[in-house]
Order: structure tokens, then sequence, then C-alpha cells
């Protein structure tokens, strides 16, 4: 994973109330995208990452920043691959926000918790290798 100490990351304006925050994962392209919609004086979340110490570090220099005024209020998660939505709990736990997802979406995470030991494993070594 890219050193996030090299370069700073921060949310860069995309447009009026969207921010973009590249948040560093492994592989190419190094990065995910995380979106940050102003909702009044608060943020909703579109994907929040890796559950990786570096990660972590982006959302506490976010949260300590003015920037972010009253806080995150919502999380909204595209799927569950753990590039995106690794850093969710956590992330909720931090803030207060509500994590949000499609039915479908989470209905196909909750089955992966509910398979045999050998699709552990594998699941297992699949997430640790992408950070989750």
């Amino acid at each position: 994973m890219a050193d996030s100490k090299a370069t700073p990351v921060t949310p860069q304006p995309v447009s009026e109330g969207l921010w973009r925050l590249a948040l560093p994962i492994r592989v190419p392209p190094g990065h995910i995208n995380s979106w940050l919609i102003e909702d009044d004086d608060h943020w909703l979340v579109v994907d929040c990452g890796v559950r990786h110490q570096k990660v972590r570090h982006i959302w506490q220099d976010f949260m300590a920043s003015p920037l972010y005024r009253r806080g995150i209020t919502r999380i909204v998660l595209t799927h569950g691959h753990p590039d995106h939505s690794g850093s969710a709990a956590w992330l909720a736990r931090e803030t207060g926000a509500t994590v949000l997802m499609a039915e479908a979406e989470q209905q196909a995470m909750t089955e992966l918790w509910h398979e045999g030991q050998e699709s552990r494993r594998q699941r297992h070594e699949w997430q640790t290798y992408w950070g989750a």
C-alpha cells in the first residue's frame, strides 16, 4: 500500500457539494474513490476504503480538519468488496453514522459469513490479501 505520509491525502472538490477522497489500496490503480457529499452541515460518505491503519489515519485527519464541520451522518456502500467497505464498521463507530447498502448486496455478504470451513479459509485469505 502506498505510503500516505509521503503525499497527504485530503478531499478534493469535484463540484459544488461533492468531494473526492482517494484512499490507498495495494493493487493498481493504487486507490479507490470515496465520495463525500455535503448534506447541509453534515457529510454523506460513499465507500470508505479498506480496513487498514493508513486509511484510518486519513479519516482521522479529515475528522480533525475544519472541513469536517458537524460530522458524517451516513455511509453508503456501493458493494461489499473489502476495498470499498472494509472501514465501514470502524468509521460508523467513530462517527455514529448509519451504514446503508442495497439489500441484495447485504444478503450476498451475509451468505459469505455462513459457509463451510474451507470457503471461510479461502475468503479470509482473499480478504487479507486485499487488506480487509
